[in-house]
């Protein structure tokens, strides 16, 4: 035996070869994971699985967030044509309003000239 493979392991228990019941460690106690990244385990690192569904969390955060935008634009987009329909409804009766205007003038003194025209004769 070389003195290599005397080495001593330190443990827990005082006589290695013999264990009272309920004493020895469990799955937990040896890794002390929990399966949350909690405890002794370095939170940095993260299982496949906890990646998996952190990664689906935030794509289906991202997909609301989308959604929600998606809402809004149609929002503003209908706000947008009622107002664009309300200028043109204006400027519609704006236009009747100067042409109206424009045809009572002309009519008025075409009816000034006739009768001035009349008078004159």
């Amino acid at each position: 035996m070389s003195k290599k493979d005397n080495i001593i392991i330190p443990t827990a228990f005082t006589d290695v070869n013999h264990a009272d019941p309920g004493t020895l460690p469990t799955n937990r106690q040896i890794s002390d994971n929990d399966g949350t990244g909690g405890g002794k385990m370095n939170d940095k690192y993260v299982t496949h699985e906890e990646l998996e569904l952190s990664n689906e969390k935030i794509l289906h955060h991202i997909d609301n967030k989308f959604a929600e935008m998606d809402k809004r634009f149609a929002e503003i987009d209908k706000k947008i044509d009622l107002n664009t329909e309300k200028v043109n409804t204006k400027f519609a009766n704006q236009k009747v309003w100067i042409i109206l205007t424009l045809i009572s003038v002309f009519a008025s003194a075409a009816g000034i000239i006739t009768f001035i025209s009349n008078i004159l004769k």
